[in-house]
């Protein structure tokens, strides 16, 4: 797990971390915003998934109205007392259905596995 870098929100990003390779194809990653460390307990999950029709499109990317925000709308999210994870997956280009929804699934079992580790409560989790 890479090291945490501190906003000033007190959000703990998270950039790059791997969570799977499939074979014959790129390392998927993903990225995360983490409540400030004090929250008590466990905190929900948004696991976002970005628009694209499974086309096209980038894991930390809601779109060009969103993209001047400060802090941007992740951190908001988790500042809020939410961890975020957006996680690649392949688009259709690389791979037919389910590829994608699998990539997601996989992204969710990693961050279950870790869940202790990141305090998160993957229990609770939308998308």
């Amino acid at each position: 797990m890479p090291p945490a870098d501190e906003r000033e929100s007190g959000v703990r990003e998270l950039r790059g971390v791997p969570y799977g390779v499939v074979e014959g194809g790129r390392p998927l990653e993903l990225d995360l915003w983490l409540p400030k460390a004090d929250q008590a307990g466990p905190v929900p999950l948004v696991l976002f998934v970005h628009g694209g029709a499974w086309r096209r499109g980038r894991r930390d990317d809601m779109g060009p109205r969103m993209r001047s925000w400060v802090p941007g709308p992740f951190a908001r999210i988790a500042s809020a007392g939410f961890a975020v994870a957006c996680a690649d997956c392949r688009l259709s280009g690389e791979a037919t259905f389910p590829g994608a929804l699998d990539d997601l699934r996989a992204a969710l079992r990693y961050l279950t596995l870790r869940s202790a580790e990141l305090d998160i409560d993957t229990e609770r989790t939308v998308m």
